[in-house]
């Protein structure tokens, strides 16, 4: 590819004066060099680029935490793939087009962006979750179970994990509650209840048709403890 205009060159300057002809060649030689050197750079530039993890939001403030295993500083950004995981403490975690998430203590989750949606992925513990009418799609997932705010609708809702049940609460808004093939809404004042390994048998098997009577329900305990920090994260975002 890079010989060709070489020998047209040459050809057009055959006849003429030799030094010329030596300098357009040298020339072409010289661009031919760059070029493959451009070509490297670049390749060297994009690569790590696109392996590169997105970023999801910012870890404004927390207590008593660790980012995939350090320590983080104040305002710390949060990637895609990155695991929260929270100690005796709390933490407070902004997302895109003004979505917060706070956890609570003794709470790992792991957050993740996914054509162009932002996903927390609960393992353990509980969670205050505000999103804004404006805010972009979001969703958290529990073991098979994936809650979702309702589009152009404020929300403000808790999410507690305790003795293979996740309870589920709406202060403000709708959330939709998916298990398999079946979607629960929860609204305030209507607490849900979702037993976690019967969710998890749905999921890994739907073909297994399990009754949703057994998946969810609406009687709703939680201890002190939960209860204590859901009223102190819902303040924390109600305040901010």
């Amino acid at each position: 590819l890079y010989g060709r205009p070489v020998s047209v060159v040459t050809h057009v300057f055959s006849e003429g004066n030799s030094d010329a002809k030596r300098t357009v060649e040298m020339i072409a030689r010289n661009l031919s060099a760059f070029t493959w050197v451009l070509a490297c750079v670049l390749t060297m530039v994009v690569t790590p680029m696109a392996g590169s993890k997105l970023p999801v939001g910012s870890l404004v403030g927390s207590r008593k935490t660790a980012l995939d295993g350090r320590a983080p500083l104040p305002h710390t950004t949060v990637l895609s793939g990155d695991r929260l995981r929270v100690k005796d403490g709390i933490a407070m975690v902004t997302l895109e087009r003004g979505t917060r998430v706070i956890l609570g203590r003794k709470s790992n989750a792991t957050f993740w962006r996914d054509d162009g949606a932002v996903k927390v992925s609960l393992a353990r513990g509980n969670l205050v979750l505000y999103h804004p009418q404006s805010g972009g799609e979001f969703h958290v997932e529990v073991r098979g179970v994936l809650v979702t705010p309702a589009r152009n609708s404020k929300t403000l809702a808790e999410l507690a994990m305790s003795g293979g049940v996740l309870a589920i609460t709406v202060k403000v808004g709708t959330l939709s509650v998916k298990v398999s093939g079946t979607t629960k809404e929860v609204r305030h004042g209507s607490p849900l209840a979702v037993n976690l390994a019967a969710a998890r048998t749905a999921t890994a098997d739907p073909s297994a048709k399990v009754n949703p009577k057994r998946i969810f329900s609406h009687k709703v305990i939680l201890n002190s403890a939960l209860l204590g920090m859901g009223a102190a994260a819902v303040s924390s975002i109600a305040l901010s």
